[in-house]
């Protein structure tokens, strides 16, 4: 039998987004929502779903990307918007 992995493409997030995202969960939390909290240091911006992926395939997909991102400089990204996943709706 195959291993699967549960795979995605995400970019780290910063120390300083890790904080931010801790005080405004610290604030959310007060208002007793059914939510399940990420922790703050596992919070990331995916950037694709690959979903369940052989175990076998991993180096190559890390190999990919790696060659594919190679010499790139630091991202920069803004946002103005807080949402939830799924939905709060």
């Amino acid at each position: 039998m195959t291993s699967m992995l549960r795979t995605f493409i995400a970019i780290p997030l910063s120390s300083d987004i890790h904080a931010l995202i801790e005080r405004l969960q610290k604030n959310l939390k007060e208002l007793n929502l059914d939510v399940k909290w990420v922790k703050p240091t596992n919070a990331h911006l995916t950037l694709k779903f690959l979903g369940d992926t052989p175990a076998a395939k991993i180096p190559t997909i890390h190999n990919v990307m790696k060659n594919i991102f190679a010499g790139l400089g630091e991202l920069s990204l803004t946002t103005t918007v807080l949402g939830t996943f799924p939905e709060l709706r």
